[in-house]
């Protein structure tokens, strides 16, 4: 097999998309075609190539392989942003958005303000922010 052949040949895998043309793992595809309706987890036909294109555009469950290595953090998820347990909040709501990041990709049915003994995993892209919370038991 040439490495022509091995570009050309697709695998189909599920990924997150955030809105932007672009979808990532441990590498980076620019999204040929239609995007995904809203942001979530969707099947693409990713290649060895640096396009790859939407096979499915209903929404997948999460894959749990995704973000292996990556830097994950623990804190609190509040609505649609994050809060470290590094770092000290202050209380004052007007300074809450200077002090969190916002988190795009939540896993549907997690608790939005519990803690208990959840850990929350979250993945930072290489532009920063972060991109997906899930909830895994202590």
């Amino acid at each position: 097999m040439s490495w022509q052949d091995q570009l050309n040949s697709g695998s189909e895998r599920v990924l997150p998309w955030f809105g932007f043309k672009k979808v990532h793992a441990e590498r980076s595809w620019t999204i040929a075609g239609k995007l995904p309706p809203e942001h979530g987890w969707y099947r693409f036909n990713a290649s060895g190539g640096r396009t790859t294109e939407l096979l499915d555009p209903s929404m997948q469950p999460l894959d749990p392989a995704w973000g292996e290595g990556q830097k994950k953090l623990k804190g609190y998820l509040v609505g649609d942003r994050f809060i470290s347990d590094a770092v000290r909040v202050d209380p004052d709501p007007a300074r809450l958005i200077d002090q969190t990041i916002p988190v795009y990709c939540v896993e549907p049915g997690l608790e939005r303000f519990a803690r208990g003994g959840e850990l929350l995993r979250l993945f930072l892209s290489d532009t920063g922010p972060l991109l997906v919370a899930s909830e895994l038991l202590l």
